[in-house]
């Protein structure tokens, strides 16, 4: 979790519960670390602390999906900030990056569609 970010704490702990340690097991290299939370879209772009839009990374496979946010969208640990302003799209986005990280199978996003 970045420096000074405020996920309440009943979230952050509903998260983990949830995630039952990183996610990032597809990405390249190997887990480290402590337990980080995500947001799929940052809040600068509009989204909030809601666990529909934090997921739990290790430290290291969080600082791959900050230093390589194009690749990390493609394997659906993003989703674009304009994304959120339809709600319909934003479930269907969610689903899709979930279905995403879940799955070596590469489908198109569906903002792309």
């Amino acid at each position: 979790m970045r420096r000074g970010s405020q996920v309440p704490p009943t979230v952050r702990a509903d998260v983990l519960r949830r995630d039952r340690g990183c996610l990032g097991a597809r990405l390249p290299g190997t887990c480290s670390g402590g337990l980080e939370l995500h947001h799929l879209t940052n809040r600068s772009q509009g989204r909030d602390d809601t666990p529909d839009n934090l997921l739990t990374l290790c430290s290291a496979h969080h600082r791959w999906v900050t230093e390589n946010p194009a690749e990390a969208t493609e394997r659906g640990f993003s989703v674009p900030g304009w994304v959120h302003d339809d709600p319909d799209l934003w479930l269907v986005a969610i689903d899709w990056a979930f279905t995403r990280r879940c799955n070596a199978t590469y489908t198109q996003p569906p903002w792309n569609i």
